[in-house]
């Protein structure tokens, strides 16, 4: 669903004679929360000018323009196209709405303390600094005080009058429906004009909190007081998802996430937004301490049990670097709650542009994501938010969480953007070759051939054979084949390629070219993979001095590559200084890079081969370290089971067998091996060799039945299903060489008469 403005009859008002109205103006007694502008949550009021510059497209903040705009309540769907909505005036709710809002809605009373209970401090005699800070009752006191414990846990309990306590109030836990959403867009157009770059910053101080001013109390409060609903379904009920986003975004942009995120679900009209906007009181009151968001605000969070992290820009969002975002998605991930990503709609139409434009920059959107540059306002917030992520999950986890649901959103709206092609014009786009390219890095690799195929089949009929675009389409082909150790099919597609790049060069009277240089890199590449570096190295040598002749051409990446490669070959002939002279010149261009940075896969490969030099070297704590950096960043962009982080995960725990630090390596050999077992099968040749290690390693601390048992499991499943494959070979030797120190003498002779054993 995408629409709008509802255009169905008038919200009618159903009066909740359980909510009476009070005239005056008295203080509620109780706590308000206050927005923030850096996160989706109740936040103190520290500085919500700092709030008003929003977030465009590319990031930037516009010119500010206070001049009243024409009224444009723009659809969800339509939203930053520019296309109009009726601008009939909004339902009589509205106008009920501000007539209940005139007068002081009367509040719940004031729980009475009692332990164990949490409360906020005020006014304490002789210590001002522990105003606003948090306390859990411990007992009364026989001057009529309380014992309390200070949310810092380092302070001793200490006596505080009973005037100067105030109990924190529970997360609100009503959400406002799709209807009241679009009725408020239709009572408030000046919020939603296309140029206007209104935030929900500004939505609060221009219209929540002037609306809301004499009741002193919630939107939502006063909506279901006043019993709003539509076609029966009332406005405001129990919230089913809890909204995580910045009030820097436009308000626009944050009201059409929630309309795409209820689109997705089962019964759009079921789901009700906890939006803080609506659900908190917005007016001035004290901040809620720390111990506040530790406790009521996670057992909110467990109550709804959902959360919609709303994202942008697509490629580095803002929320996530701001330290109450955070904190939201760590709430979610204690609880086991359920997490979905919502990019902001508008956003789709950008990332298609790019996927078709400017695929590299697709392609690090991801490794762009890390937890540890988050910031909050206050300083205290910002360090009790990175003590709670490294006390918990740690920023691997949290990082590679949000990173597996960008990926999703990233082929999700690939596909989005392909369907949006006339399907006859679709195979003369770059998109449907760069969506394949897409899927190939996140390891799709069946339906990544698919589209390349397709891409390559109408390329070749619609240029000829030989073209360029084909051949770019046929060598990045070759390129997946590799990756899905289809070597012969990739080696004759990559000699193709260079074949014809050579013709195409004679034809035109040109010299080699950056595609040629491309494609010889590629070539070469597998010929070192299947440890043929004779033949690569003099091809390397000829790209890599093609490339410096066209660096001003040069894709940065390719030639960085055939650096890396080389050195790969001087290390092998044991050229150690050489081959860590060129790695590091690689890996320091690739750091360096704005294209790259530390955190792509690229870089994180150079790393590797650096350290597998430094490891030969004897530099041994260097290399542990760039050993481990390089798996937990692969952990946190490429996800747990991608091939990339399963050899980074075997490669650390080599490592470490061999610095016999054989404890430390079992769970990390564990973890390879079931992630090998699962991404590439037990038959994969790297499986085997994983096998042998673990089994190895096991055997060597005493834990014998469970390596003997491993081997025997696995090489029982390799001749059942696989029949007795070549690389099982090694692996029945290795089972063999165990049998005969444990002196199992009896499978041994079995083991002997099923295998030619090493």
């Amino acid at each position: 669903m995408g629409g709008g403005a509802s255009k169905s009859k008038p919200a009618r008002l159903k009066p909740d004679p359980a909510a009476p109205v009070q005239t005056g103006v008295g203080e509620p007694a109780a706590v308000t929360l206050k927005p923030d502008e850096q996160g989706g949550s109740p936040r103190p009021p520290a500085a919500l000018e700092e709030a008003k510059a929003p977030i465009t497209e590319d990031g930037a903040t516009p010119p500010s323009d206070g001049a009243h705009q024409p009224a444009d309540s723009r659809s969800p769907s339509e939203a930053g196209r520019g296309t109009p909505l009726p601008t009939e005036m909004a339902p009589t709710v509205w106008e009920e709405a501000r007539r209940v809002m005139r007068s002081q809605l009367v509040l719940p009373p004031t729980p009475a303390l009692a332990a164990d209970m949490a409360v906020v401090l005020h006014r304490v005699e002789g210590q001002p600094m522990l105003d606003g800070t948090g306390a859990k009752l411990i007992e009364p006191t026989e001057r009529g005080g309380w014992l309390v414990q200070s949310e810092s846990a380092a302070k001793p309990p200490f006596e505080v009058a009973a005037a100067s306590l105030t109990p924190l109030p529970p997360l609100p836990k009503d959400g406002v429906s799709l209807e009241c959403l679009r009725s408020f867009r239709k009572a408030h157009p000046e919020l939603f004009y296309d140029d206007g770059f209104k935030t929900t910053t500004d939505a609060c101080l221009q219209v929540i909190m002037p609306m809301t001013k004499s009741a002193r109390t919630s939107l939502a409060a006063v909506l279901k007081h006043i019993g709003a609903a539509e076609d029966g379904r009332p406005f405001v009920a129990p919230a089913t998802v809890f909204v995580s986003h910045a009030w820097r975004y436009r308000v626009v942009d944050i009201f059409d996430a929630m309309e795409a995120f209820a689109a997705r679900q089962e019964s759009p009209a079921s789901v009700y937004f906890w939006f803080d906007l609506f659900v908190n009181d917005q007016h001035d009151a004290i901040s809620l301490p720390q111990l506040w968001w530790r406790e009521a605000f996670l057992d909110g969070v467990r109550a709804i049990g959902h959360t919609c992290l709303v994202l942008a820009p697509w490629h580095d969002p803002i929320p996530l670097t701001r330290a109450w975002c955070l904190w939201e998605i760590l709430s979610t991930m204690r609880l086991d709650a359920q997490l979905t990503v919502q990019m902001v709609p508008r956003e789709a139409e950008s990332f298609g542009r790019a996927l078709e434009e400017d695929f590299e920059h697709v392609d690090r959107a991801v490794s762009n994501i890390d937890g540890r540059r988050a910031e909050a306002f206050q300083k205290s917030d910002q360090r009790m938010i990175i003590s709670a992520v490294l006390e918990t999950v740690g920023f691997t986890e949290l990082n590679a969480l949000i990173s597996s649901r960008m990926r999703e959103w990233l082929i999700e709206q690939g596909y989005a953007a392909l369907e949006r092609i006339p399907p006859q014009d679709r195979g003369k786009s770059r998109l449907l070759h760069n969506l394949g390219r897409l899927l190939h890095e996140q390891r799709h690799m069946e339906s990544a051939e698919k589209l390349m195929l397709q891409a390559v089949k109408a390329s070749s009929a619609d240029d000829d054979p030989l073209g360029y675009n084909t051949l770019s389409r046929k060598n990045n082909l070759g390129r997946l084949y590799r990756g899905m150790e289809r070597l012969d099919e990739a080696e004759a597609l990559f000699r193709e390629v260079l074949l014809g790049y050579k013709e195409l060069e004679a034809r035109d009277g040109v010299g080699v070219t950056v595609d040629s240089i491309t494609t010889m890199n590629n070539l070469a590449e597998l010929q070192l993979s299947s440890g043929r570096a004779a033949e690569a190295e003099p091809m390397l040598n000829e790209a890599l001095h093609a490339a410096r002749s066209h660096l001003d051409q040069m894709d940065e990446n390719v030639y960085l590559t055939i650096l890396n490669n080389l050195a790969s070959i001087l290390e092998q002939r044991g050229e150690l200084t050489a081959a860590e002279a060129l790695f590091q010149e690689a890996l320091d261009a690739r750091k360096k890079s704005p294209k790259f940075g530390a955190r792509h896969p690229t870089t994180l490969l150079v790393s590797t081969n650096l350290a597998n030099v430094y490891k030969k070297h004897g530099k041994m704590s260097e290399a542990e370290k760039m050993y481990r950096e390089a798996l937990a960043t692969k952990q946190e962009t490429l996800g747990e089971h991608h091939e990339s982080t399963l050899k980074s995960m075997n490669n650390l725990a080599v490592f470490l067998i061999e610095q016999k630090k054989l404890k430390d390596a079992i769970p990390m050999l564990r973890e390879a091996f079931d992630g090998y077992t699962e991404a590439m099968g037990l038959q994969h040749p790297d499986t085997i060799t994983l096998v042998r290690n673990y089994a190895q390693v096991l055997y060597s601390v005493g834990q014998k039945d469970e390596a003997l048992k491993l081997l025997s499991d696995v090489l029982e499943h390799l001749e059942v299903v696989h029949g007795k494959i070549s690389d099982a070979q090694g692996l029945a030797t290795t089972y063999a060489t165990l049998l005969a120190a444990s002196g199992d003498m009896q499978k041994l002779e079995r083991l002997k008469s099923s295998y030619v054993l090493e």
